[in-house]
């Protein structure tokens, strides 16, 4: 069984879309526990010089808009949106597979008029429709080259000796899921 606050008493969704983000959270907590691995909340995306780049912050911190512009912008892959799957034994981070998700409203789409119909959009959030963005499928295994810091709506470079502590940082809390 898990015990989780998503396994309690599921709350009551009138919008189609918050159900689903709820669905894709749950998801998420089941593959921890299925590859016994950390959850890292994050962004990722592959950059052309930098390779595989992770993208840390705090809740609400932009690191999504950031990855959507790189994907955008540049046709960046997206490896991550919200959360990872993190193998701290063999330093390895399996992707979710899950589209990319905006807060409403997505900020910058307006400028861009090839994307105006790429989102499945809810009262609160929209989901990336299939095809519009390069997204990594699920269960891709990769290694990080470059882990980055969004905080205060700059990208800063985090120094490899500061790695461990900014992933352990950003790590899904245990006590949030629990299983019997």
């Amino acid at each position: 069984t898990i015990n989780s606050i998503l396994a309690q008493v599921t709350p009551i969704r009138t919008d189609l879309i918050e159900a689903l983000n709820d669905f894709f959270l749950i998801l998420s907590y089941l593959s921890a526990v299925k590859t016994r691995a950390q959850l890292l909340h994050c962004s990722s995306y592959v950059d052309e010089t930098k390779g595989n780049v992770i993208l840390c912050g705090s809740k609400n911190a932009g690191k999504s808009t950031y990855v959507f512009t790189k994907a955008a912008d540049a046709g960046a892959e997206i490896l991550a949106d919200d959360l990872l799957l993190w193998l701290p034994k063999i330093g390895r981070f399996i992707c979710l597979g899950f589209p990319l998700r905006m807060r409403r409203p997505v900020y910058g789409l307006h400028a861009r008029d090839s994307l105006r119909d790429a989102f499945v959009a809810g009262q609160k959030i929209a989901y990336a429709k299939r095809g519009y963005f390069k997204t990594a499928p699920a269960g891709k295994k990769f290694t990080l080259d470059e882990l980055q810091c969004f905080d205060a709506g700059a990208v800063r470079r985090v120094p490899l000796f500061s790695y461990p502590s900014m992933i352990q940082k950003h790590l899904v809390s245990a006590d949030f899921l629990r299983t019997k």
